[in-house]
């Protein structure tokens, strides 16, 4: 009967009924198999307690939602849709992924680094991800504690291999955030390849910063950096403004930093106005080296006094700074020295002084030159930080 009722169907009509059929036994099946495959992904990712509560299958296409990170639900994901061929998700790989309403809690220190609730990083973890055509991240919110306090980020994003180059994976995102402690506008784009490695720009809109230790505000900027094939340690290359920087009683403001080569030892190029001084100026230049971080330092003031508690507010940086107390230990700024460089300057009356600093980090030397003009020709006399180093002309 069954026979006879399926010959009495035309050709277009038993095969769009053949495949309903095959359609639905591939629903059914991938219904059972994909919450495994998915689970065996997470896991390979770092993330063994993950569970899935709803799953949803039908032919080229698998949703699922309520997926628990960890144990007690502090990191989830709202949503993961995955699509791929008609045999898709029985047979074969996903073309897309797009997740949304991703959260994750988890916390910051110097000690322990970056952890987040429930995951465990496994060697090579991104490779249990399947390759994909494209991958979107949606509304997506990071909390983390960290020494400074609660900090809440949000992150959008997607990757999607080259049109041209199909080796090649090319990824954008926008990173955000607004609170007390820190304030970010930033977008990121780069490409990845296994032959070129990683290259990566991004550009910071607006900034602020609100630590115990130090702030910073009207941040903005761009930042690139790029590795090689034979090596993972990329070179950088960036430019930022800021507005006003402060650690304790020091105060920098109007900044321009710039900062290129190898990330092991870039080179940084800093100028700045000293707040709270008239007319002071601050030139800031380092270099890494085999031997060290090499320091070139001027700082132009027309004021003794502003000079004398300039160097006092070194000291006081120093006490709450291991690099610091290493620097300026060398460069022997101690109160009976400040004290000393004091009486000779005030022994004659200049009307500009520059402080030069120049060294390695643990090796510093220091000198002023103080200027005069006299009957229209400039005079320089030049004090050194070392107290058994005699003052003379230059």
């Amino acid at each position: 009967m069954l026979i006879r009722l399926w010959n009495l169907l035309g050709y277009k009509t038993r095969l769009a009924f053949a495949g309903v059929i095959l359609a639905g036994i591939v629903a059914i099946l991938a219904s059972a198999a994909s919450p495994s495959r998915i689970g065996r992904t997470m896991a390979a990712s770092g993330f063994s307690l993950s569970q899935t509560e709803t799953a949803k299958a039908r032919p080229g296409q698998l949703v699922l939602g309520g997926i628990s990170l960890d144990a007690d639900g502090f990191s989830m994901i709202g949503s993961l849709k995955a699509t791929g061929s008609l045999l898709f998700p029985l047979l074969g790989k996903p073309r897309r992924i797009e997740i949304d309403n991703l959260q994750l809690t988890g916390e910051w220190n110097e000690e322990l680094g970056l952890s987040f609730a429930g995951w465990s990083l496994p060697p090579a973890a991104w490779s249990a991800w399947p390759k994909v055509d494209r991958f979107v991240l949606g509304s997506s919110v990071i909390d983390l504690d960290t020494p400074a306090g609660a900090l809440r980020l949000s992150l959008q994003g997607e990757t999607a291999r080259h049109p041209e180059k199909p080796g090649q994976q090319l990824f954008s995102a926008h990173l955000s955030g607004a609170q007390h402690q820190l304030v970010i506008d930033a977008r990121i784009k780069g490409r990845w390849s296994d032959e070129r490695g990683l290259a990566l720009e991004s550009e910071i809109t607006e900034g602020r910063i609100n630590l115990d230790q130090f702030s910073a505000s009207r941040l903005s900027g761009w930042l690139a950096f790029e590795t090689g094939q034979q090596s993972l340690v990329p070179d950088i290359s960036g430019q930022f403004q800021i507005g006003h920087f402060s650690r304790g009683d020091f105060i920098l403001n109007n900044i321009s930093l710039t900062v290129d080569g190898s990330l092991n030892n870039p080179h940084t190029l800093l100028n700045a106005e000293l707040g709270g001084y008239q007319a002071s100026t601050l030139l800031l230049e380092t270099q890494g080296e085999k031997e060290g971080l090499r320091i070139l330092a001027n700082i132009e003031t027309r004021n003794m006094e502003d000079l004398i508690t300039i160097l006092k507010e070194f000291r006081t940086q120093a006490e709450t700074s291991p690099f610091l107390q290493e620097a300026f230990m060398s460069l022997l700024i101690t109160e009976g020295n400040i004290d000393r460089v004091k009486r000779d300057l005030g022994k004659d009356r200049y009307d500009a002084y520059t402080l030069e600093i120049e060294g390695l980090s643990h090796d510093l030397k220091g000198k002023i030159i103080a200027k005069s003009i006299r009957d229209g020709t400039v005079q320089r006399q030049v004090f050194s930080l070392n107290p058994s180093v005699a003052a003379g002309g230059d």
